[in-house]
Parts: C-alpha cells; sequence; structure tokens
C-alpha cells in the first residue's frame, strides 16, 4: 500500500470517529477525491475515499461509484457485495441490469510475479571420476568424406597413367645419364676414331631415347592430372597445373595443385 492511499485511509477514519457527525461538505469533498483518483486510474486509493464518503452520506451515486472502484482494482468478491447492496437499495430495472453485467464481467487482478534469472553452474570438466564410476570417453567425429570422390591412389586409370608416365621418366633419366658417360668413354685418350664414332652415335641415341621418353612420361602424368581434373568437378579442390619444357636434347615437367 502506497504512502498517499495510507495518509487518504488515515484521515477517512479520524473523519468518521471524530466526535462530531460528519458533514454533508464533508461527503462531498470525499467523493470528489474519489472520482479525481479514479479518474487518474488509482483505484485502490479512489476506492477508500468513495468508502468513506459512503459512511459519511450513503447514496446510490456514491454506492455506485464505490462499487466500480473496488472492480476495477481486481476485487471481485467485494465489488459484487456492493453491487448486489445498490440492487437491494432501490435501483431501478435498467440500473439494476447494468450493475449485474459489470458482476458478470469482473476480472480478478493478475498478480504478476518478478521472474528470477536463474543461472546456470557449468559443467565440471575437470573433475577426476570417483572409483568404480564409468569414464564416458567422447571419441572425436571422424572428418566428412570429400562429396564421394575416390580418391585418385584408388583410381586405376589414374594410377595407371601416373605408374607408366613414372616409367617413362625413369627411363629417360637413366637413357641420359648413359648418353653422358658414353661422351665421356670418347673422350678417353687411346680410343680409335672408329670407337670414337660408334660411342657418339650410341649417346645420340640415348640422348633420343631420353628425350622421347621423358615427353612421353610428362604427356602421361599431364594426361592423368586431365583426367583427375576433369572427373573430380568439386568447386573446393584447387587448381592444378602440369608444365613441360622441351630444351634441345633434354626435357623437364612441374605439376602444381592439390589432388
Amino acid at each position: 500500500m502506497s504512502f498517499h492511499r495510507l495518509s487518504l485511509a488515515a484521515a477517512c477514519l479520524a473523519l468518521l470517529l471524530s466526535s462530531s457527525p460528519a458533514s454533508a461538505d464533508d461527503a462531498a469533498s470525499l467523493f470528489g477525491e474519489g472520482l479525481r483518483l479514479y479518474a487518474e486510474k488509482k483505484y485502490e486509493e479512489s476506492a477508500v475515499a468513495l468508502s468513506a464518503a459512503y459512511d459519511a452520506k450513503p447514496d446510490q451515486q456514491t454506492l455506485f461509484a464505490w462499487a466500480q472502484a473496488v472492480r476495477l482494482s481486481g476485487d471481485c468478491d467485494k465489488s459484487r457485495e456492493l453491487f448486489a447492496k445498490y440492487v437491494a437499495n432501490g435501483a431501478n430495472s435498467k440500473q439494476s441490469k447494468a450493475a449485474f453485467k459489470l458482476m458478470e464481467d469482473c476480472t480478478p487482478a493478475k498478480v504478476v510475479k518478478p521472474e528470477v534469472p536463474v543461472e546456470e553452474t557449468p559443467p565440471e570438466t575437470n573433475s577426476a571420476p570417483q572409483d568404480g564410476a564409468e569414464k564416458n570417453v567422447v571419441n572425436p567425429s571422424p572428418p566428412p568424406a570429400a562429396d564421394g570422390a575416390t580418391p585418385w591412389y584408388k583410381d586405376w586409370v589414374a594410377v595407371g597413367l601416373f605408374s607408366v608416365g613414372a616409367v617413362g621418366l625413369g627411363v629417360s633419366g637413366l637413357s641420359y645419364s648413359n648418353a653422358l658417360q658414353l661422351e665421356t668413354d670418347g673422350m678417353q685418350s687411346g680410343v680409335s676414331y672408329d670407337r670414337f664414332l660408334e660411342l657418339k652415335q650410341q649417346s645420340q641415341d640415348s640422348r633420343t631415347l631420353a628425350l622421347v621418353t621423358g615427353v612421353g612420361g610428362a604427356l602421361l602424368i599431364g594426361a592423368g592430372v586431365t583426367y583427375l581434373l576433369v572427373r573430380d568437378t568439386s568447386p573446393s579442390r584447387e587448381s592444378s597445373a602440369v608444365s613441360v619444357r622441351l630444351d634441345g636434347d633434354s626435357a623437364s615437367f612441374a605439376i602444381s595443385g592439390h589432388f
């Protein structure tokens, strides 16, 4: 109950308990105060003032206003009692009908309880399990598969192209190394001219073989990379590149990307 309501109730009680009877002016003053509080929607304080006004000078108008203030404050039982008294005191049919309608429409005031926030206690992560208690071991989830694509090392086409290409590059390397050795042997002292020409021819043949097998091996590996690029169209895969360089009697290649 507010301080204003306490003060109003005390003033009304003092007026009622005074030795001299309340005058019509006092009743009118209390009634006016009750209507002012009613207009400000202070229904509980208004009901107190109107109750004092009715006790000072009982009349139907004050009783009806008092019942209305009590009804709007949420005290339906008290308001029905006052409306019933209003009807019993000689209200006409129209007034009685309005009083009964207000009694039926009265809704008790709802008490709104403030919500108290509940603090959630975080689970303990470092507490050691008690003896005999089971340990819950959470296994990390495996990484998702790459959209069902078969790895290159399980694709027989890619493996075949890469394997044959690697063999070709190996033969190319051995042939080029043999050509260099033949040239070195031909430059040795004591080698006849015919032997020199023979070694030179063999060296040129080895260089040619190295060039052919090297280019062929690089092309096969490039074909394997191209096959993988065409097969795997996932946008998450990085681009790959194959470069082949021919330089006279030698060949080189480079592969970059992610497979």
